[in-house]
């Protein structure tokens, strides 16, 4: 039916964070790799839903993928969050500690250092986590690794003989007769035939999301396949004069003994979860010099030292939530295409004013004036991150799709390595939560 893989032990589909985690993992099993990705090189640092209408006809892919490292800000699974997956997935003692190996191994490779609970205390820097605990808010702090770029790691390992690179090559359907005549079907019109090789679906979970709906008509409906999209809707909802605390100000990016670390403050209720970050505007639009000048020392100061030496003119509170799964991803019974049906419901928005009124109170009790008032009459979104949790996870063949290392139950030739398989939303910026279960997965799907 398709051309043979011949001398190939692994495919992974996606040259992004999990396929560069996986390939990895591979290269050390001493495996013969061929890696297929649909972009041409790394067009766009940031990840986004394919399906937002901002990115329309925005190229994402090649080495690197969509994605950008960003560390510890990512971080890993909290106690709380970790305890729901366990139910959840109804993994035992034996796959959490699998999994805190694996985080081992990516911070290894990557150059960082991912704690457990991603909890990064810094003596020097108490006063302001006591400071924001007041208005209920958790101080979070972020290590960067030494390079966030994909595409640089990817340039660690990528001339090794072992890995072959085709790109322009988009993936649509896996068409099988049974677990011994697997194909994969190509935009191109490329058809390969696994043979004994070992697939990874690397692409991300809206792109991965579309392939299993179209390869798996009957099993996406027996398990929901895309009805709880997970996403993080964030957007900046209000301006405020930046001349309050100088802690405050000063406190959000610096340097230290940890790497380059930038504030986020944690939110969590019975109601709303997600973060509330403060941005500070390092372009004067005032007319005068002085502060052109205030405004370009800063600047300077941010770019060279990661730090602000002066108070800047204006800061903006922006907050990002964790959306409930009341989203999804389908296909059009007229035309095939993947279609989603993502919005910002009423109790997002809900969520995003208790942020809100948490972070206001802090800034307004620590001598911040409000310039730009929020109306959350009109308040829209203006970013989605992080889909996520598009397909079932669960030791049981009966209730996941995929066991808990995202091999495919009835397939256990194929490996699902993405946020798709999420139970739970997770800290934003999941990055490298995704590479240390792609890099777990890998390693039991070739043991």
């Amino acid at each position: 039916m398709g051309t043979p893989v011949e001398n190939i032990d692994v495919i992974i589909i996606g040259a992004g964070p999990a396929g560069l985690a996986s390939c990895f993992t591979a290269l050390q099993a001493n495996k013969k790799i061929l890696v297929i990705d649909a972009g041409e090189t790394a067009l766009q640092l940031y990840a986004s839903t394919q399906c937002d209408e901002r990115f329309h006809g925005r190229l994402t892919g090649g080495l690197g993928g969509a994605a950008k490292l960003w560390g510890a800000q990512s971080g890993f699974l909290d106690k709380s969050t970790l305890q729901g997956w366990r139910q959840a997935i109804g993994v035992k003692d034996e796959f959490i500690d699998s999994l805190h190996k694996a985080r081992e191994q990516m911070n290894e490779f990557l150059e960082i250092a991912v704690r457990p609970d991603n909890f990064y205390e810094i003596e020097k820097e108490n006063k302001l986590r006591q400071l924001s605990l007041k208005y209920g808010l958790n101080l979070r702090h972020t290590i960067y690794p030494k390079n966030g770029n994909i595409e640089w790691h990817w340039g660690k390992i990528i001339k090794n003989p072992n890995i072959e690179l085709i790109l322009n090559e988009r993936l649509t359907k896996i068409l099988y007769q049974d677990s011994n005549n697997i194909v994969l079907s190509f935009e191109s019109g490329l058809t390969l035939e696994l043979g004994s090789a070992k697939l990874i679906l690397a692409a991300g979970t809206v792109s991965t999301t579309e392939i299993i709906l179209k390869s798996y008509p009957i099993e996406s409906k027996q398990f929901g396949i895309g009805l709880k999209l997970q996403d993080h809707p964030c957007g900046i909802v209000a301006g405020y004069a930046g001349k309050g605390n100088k802690q405050l100000v000063k406190g959000q990016i610096l340097n230290s003994k940890f790497g380059t670390l930038k504030r986020k403050y944690e939110y969590r209720s019975r109601s709303a979860s997600g973060v509330a970050e403060l941005q500070y505007e390092l372009n004067s639009i005032s007319p005068s010099i002085f502060d052109k000048l205030k405004a370009t020392l800063n600047k300077l100061s941010q770019h060279f030292f990661n730090r602000l030496i002066l108070m800047p003119p204006k800061l903006n509170l922006w907050v990002q939530i964790e959306q409930m799964p009341e989203n999804s991803l389908s296909l059009d019974k007229k035309t095939g295409k993947l279609i989603s049906s993502w919005n910002c419901h009423e109790n997002d928005l809900s969520a995003f004013k208790e942020i809100f009124r948490v972070a206001h109170k802090m800034l307004i009790s620590e001598g911040f004036t409000i310039i730009d008032e929020p109306d959350f009459t009109q308040f829209k979104p203006t970013q989605a991150f992080h889909p996520s949790g598009t397909i079932s996870m669960s030791t049981d063949p009966e209730m996941g799709f995929v066991n808990e290392h995202g091999i495919i139950h009835k397939n256990k030739q194929i490996q699902i390595a993405s946020a798709a398989i999420f139970p739970s939303p997770s800290w934003v910026n999941p990055t490298f939560l995704i590479m240390s279960l792609a890099s777990l997965g890998t390693k039991k799907l070739l043991a």
